[in-house]
C-alpha cells in the first residue's frame, strides 16, 4: 500500500523528468543513450506487474500533465515524438494480444475502428500530395486508436490499480502546471525548463476531473481534507482556467448529479460555486482586466490578436471562431463535400489572414491554421461529411454510456472515486474538444482515449473486486 502511494508517485516524477532530459538531449549522442539506458532501466523497474507498453503510456500521460505541449514535443529524432513512440509500441502490443480482440471489442470499437480504417485510406490518398504535413494533420485520427489499445490492456488488473496512482498523480501535476503557466504569464518572465510548456488542453480535463473526484471522496467518505481539496480544485477552475473549462465543470458535476444521482455532493457543490461567484466578483471589483486575463486567457487568441483589443472587442474569442469554422464549412461543402480537403490541406489560412489581418510567417501560420480548436471543424474539413458523421456517431454512442458509467459507480457496492475521476477527466476533454483541440493535439487526445478506454474496460469487468484507493 505504501509502495503503491509514495515510492511509484516519486519514481514515476523521476522518470518524467529524466524523460524530458534524454530526449532532448539529442545533440549530444553520448549524453542521449546515457539517457536512455538510465530510462529503460527505471522504466524497468517501475510496477513489476505492469506491462511494458502500459508503463510507457503512464509516463506519457503524466508528462502531458506537466510539461504539456513541451514534452509532447519532446523527441530523439523529429518528427519522432514521445507520442508516436509510444503509439508504436502500444501498436505492438495490441497485435501481441490479439486473443484479448475479440473478449474487449464493443460497439465504440466498431465505430473507432471505422473512422480509423477511414483515416488511413485518407492518408494513402493525400500523402503523394502533403507528404508529412498528411501524417501530421492525420493524429486527429490514429490517436483514437489508444482506446482500442487501452481497452485491451485495462482487462490485466495490475494494470487498471496502477492507473488509480497514475491518474490522482496526474490531477496534482496538472495543477502544478497550471500554476507555473498562471505565474509566468503574470510575471512576465517565462518560467522555462527543457520539456516544460503548459498548455490548458493538458492540464484542464485533469483539474476538472480532480474536482469531481475530491467532491465525491469528501461527500461519501466525510473527509474533511478532500472537501478542503475539492474547494481548492473548484476555485483554481474557475480563477485560472479557461471560460470552456469553467463550462465543462458545470456539466461534470450536473451529470453526477442527474445520472450519477449523487444528491450528496448537490449542497456542497452550490456552497462551492457560490463561493467561486463571490471570489469571482470580488476579483471583478479590484480589477476587471485581472478577470479577463485569468478566465479568457487563450494562447491561440493571444498569437492572433485576438486579446489585443481589436477583435475581442469585436465579438471576443467565440466570434472570430465562429467565422474561421464556418469558413471551414463554405470551403468544404463548395470543394469536396463528402471526402474533405484532406490531411495536409490548408483549411484556414485564409480566414486568420483576410479576417483577422493576421501576417506571420508561413510556419507560424501552418502552426495555427492547422487546429480549428473544434474537432467537428477539423474533421469535417479534413474527411468531409463521411468522417464527421462517423466522429459523431461515436459522441454520440458515448452520451449513454456516460449516464450509464455514472449511474453503476452510485450504485455498486462501494462507491468507485477514481472511477468518477477518470469519467469526468474523459467527460471535460470531450467537451473541450468541440471549443477547444482536444483530439488534434497529442497531449490532449491521448490522455482523453486512454480515459475512456479504461471506463469500458471497467464497465466490462464491474463484478470483480477492484480496490481503488489501492
Amino acid at each position: 500500500m505504501k509502495y503503491e502511494k509514495i515510492i511509484v508517485p516519486a519514481l514515476v516524477i523521476l522518470a518524467v523528468f529524466m524523460g524530458m532530459e534524454f530526449l532532448t538531449t539529442r545533440m549530444d549522442y553520448q549524453l542521449l543513450w546515457g539517457g536512455v539506458v538510465a530510462f529503460l532501466v527505471l522504466i524497468l523497474g517501475l510496477w513489476p506487474s505492469v506491462n511494458l507498453d502500459v508503463k510507457l503510456v503512464f509516463i506519457v500521460i503524466l508528462g502531458y500533465a506537466l510539461g504539456g505541449k513541451g514534452f509532447a514535443y519532446v523527441s530523439p529524432y523529429e518528427p519522432i515524438y514521445i507520442g508516436e513512440i509510444a503509439f508504436s509500441i502500444c501498436l505492438v502490443g495490441y497485435l501481441l494480444r490479439f486473443k484479448l480482440w475479440f473478449k474487449t471489442w464493443n460497439i465504440f470499437s466498431t465505430f473507432i475502428a471505422v473512422y480509423l480504417i477511414y483515416g488511413l485510406i485518407r492518408v494513402v490518398i493525400d500523402f503523394p500530395v502533403y507528404q508529412m504535413n498528411a501524417i501530421r494533420d492525420s493524429a486527429v485520427v490514429y490517436y483514437s486508436a489508444f482506446f482500442l489499445f487501452s481497452s485491451v490492456f485495462f482487462m490485466r488488473k495490475e494494470n487498471m490499480i496502477a492507473f488509480h496512482s497514475v491518474i490522482k498523480v496526474a490531477i496534482w501535476f496538472a495543477l502544478v502546471s497550471k500554476i507555473i503557466y498562471a505565474i509566468s504569464d503574470f510575471s512576465g518572465f517565462p518560467i522555462a525548463f527543457i520539456g516544460f510548456q503548459s498548455h490548458p488542453d493538458a492540464y484542464g480535463p485533469l483539474i476538472v476531473g480532480g474536482v469531481a473526484y475530491y467532491l465525491v471522496k469528501s461527500c461519501y467518505q466525510r473527509s474533511i481534507l478532500s472537501a478542503v481539496f475539492a474547494l481548492f480544485f473548484m476555485l483554481a477552475t474557475v480563477l485560472v482556467s479557461k471560460t470552456s473549462f469553467i463550462l465543462a465543470l458545470f456539466i461534470v458535476l450536473f451529470s453526477l448529479v442527474v445520472f450519477g444521482r449523487a444528491r450528496k455532493i448537490l449542497i456542497p457543490c452550490i456552497v462551492g460555486g457560490s463561493l467561486s461567484v463571490l471570489v469571482t466578483c470580488v476579483v471583478l471589483f479590484i480589477g476587471p482586466s485581472l478577470l479577463f486575463e485569468l478566465v479568457l486567457d487563450s494562447e491561440t487568441a493571444e498569437t492572433l490578436g485576438a486579446g489585443s483589443g481589436g477583435v475581442m472587442n469585436a465579438g471576443g474569442t467565440t466570434g472570430w471562431r465562429i467565422g474561421w469554422w464556418m469558413m471551414i464549412w463554405q470551403d468544404t461543402m463548395s470543394t469536396a463535400p463528402f471526402l474533405g480537403l484532406g490531411f495536409g490541406a490548408d483549411i484556414s489560412s485564409a480566414f486568420l489572414i483576410d479576417v483577422l489581418g493576421y501576417n506571420p510567417s508561413l510556419e507560424e501560420l501552418a502552426s495555427y491554421s492547422r487546429y480549428p480548436h473544434c474537432v467537428f471543424f477539423t474533421v469535417l474539413g479534413r474527411m468531409g461529411i463521411i468522417g464527421a458523421i462517423i466522429f459523431v456517431l461515436i459522441c454520440v454512442l458515448i452520451s449513454p454510456f456516460v449516464m450509464k458509467f455514472y449511474r453503476f459507480v452510485f450504485t455498486s457496492s462501494e462507491t468507485n472515486e477514481t472511477d468518477v475521476l477518470v469519467m469526468s477527466v474523459f467527460v471535460a476533454g470531450l467537451f473541450n474538444a468541440y471549443v477547444q483541440a482536444t483530439y488534434e493535439i497529442p497531449y490532449g487526445a491521448i490522455t482523453n482515449w486512454v480515459c475512456l478506454g479504461y471506463c469500458v474496460a471497467r464497465y466490462k469487468v464491474l463484478r470483480t473486486p477492484i480496490d481503488a484507493r489501492a
